[in-house]
């Protein structure tokens, strides 16, 4: 009977929040005929499913819900803060750059060469809200509810959260093997990540610099004409293939995925989760 409430619990939250999202996605539509300007639309689009998983996680966590997700702002530490954002901008950024190299990627222009100053000011302003609130949302979500309601050792949830993260990735983009393999090892570091530091900040952190780089200071299309918000530097991409990762961007490509399950399991090790429970 405790595992079964348990289950109804996971599934209710998970599916209030789809009913919710999907609702105020509505509701934003129906309401952009009145803004004027798209950067303020994505911002209040954002923060407005931002609020709707906060609200859902306080209806299922009622108490000591900070403590829960473990959201713990007094137990920082600034140095490894911008210890993990570092690391996240150097992979996304060297992984980029390797292609880059390669020819497998290739910039098309930059921010400056399309927008005004302004425009760019607003794209960034844009970029940093948009970001924080999608990593916020997921974040929530998967390391701060779901992580912490299954009642099994660090290496099981370790696993089960990142197979989950997986599989929704799947049900968004449809199935690609190298895809799926490299989000199944990005959602592992991020646990792993939650697991060292027991503090939702970290990932957090990670996960905004990587969400941010990914979408705002690279964009990566086929052909130029399907860049719609411009990036700071705009890529495009041949033909698909293992290299490329063609219109998964890195994720889809086999360079990543190696070095995914270098860092994996450089970090496993060095913190012994699959020998002891942390």
């Amino acid at each position: 009977m405790k595992y079964i409430k348990l289950l109804l619990s996971i599934l209710g939250f998970f599916i209030l929040n789809a009913v919710g999202l999907s609702l105020s996605s509505i509701l934003m539509d129906y309401l952009s005929k009145y803004f004027k300007s798209e950067y303020a639309f994505n911002i209040i689009s954002y923060l407005l499913m931002l609020l709707v998983v906060i609200a859902n996680l306080k209806l299922f966590v009622r108490k000591n819900t900070m403590e829960f997700i473990k959201l713990k702002f007094k137990d920082i530490d600034k140095r490894e803060i911008i210890k993990v954002m570092g690391i996240a901008f150097l992979i996304n950024v060297g992984v980029t750059a390797f292609l880059l190299i390669i020819k497998k990627y290739y910039v098309y222009n930059f921010i400056w060469n399309k927008l005004y100053i302004e425009d760019i000011v607003g794209v960034l302003i844009t970029g940093i809200i948009v970001s924080f609130s999608s990593v916020v949302i997921e974040e929530l979500m998967l390391r701060g509810f779901l992580f912490n309601k299954i009642p099994l050792r660090n290496e099981i949830v370790i696993i089960f959260v990142a197979w989950v993260y997986a599989m929704f990735n799947v049900i968004e983009k449809g199935f690609n093997l190298l895809q799926f393999l490299n989000v199944f090892l990005f959602a592992i570091l991020l646990n792993v990540i939650y697991v060292k530091y027991k503090n939702i900040i970290y990932t957090i952190a990670f996960n905004f610099i990587w969400y941010f780089t990914s979408n705002f200071i690279f964009s990566l299309n086929l052909e130029p004409s399907n860049i719609e918000v411009p990036s700071v530097i705009n890529l495009i991409y041949g033909n698909y293939d293992i290299l490329s990762g063609g219109e998964y961007g890195i994720f889809g490509s086999i360079v990543f995925l190696i070095v995914l399950m270098i860092l994996d399991i450089v970090l496993i090790r060095k913190m012994g989760i699959f020998n002891k429970e942390i």
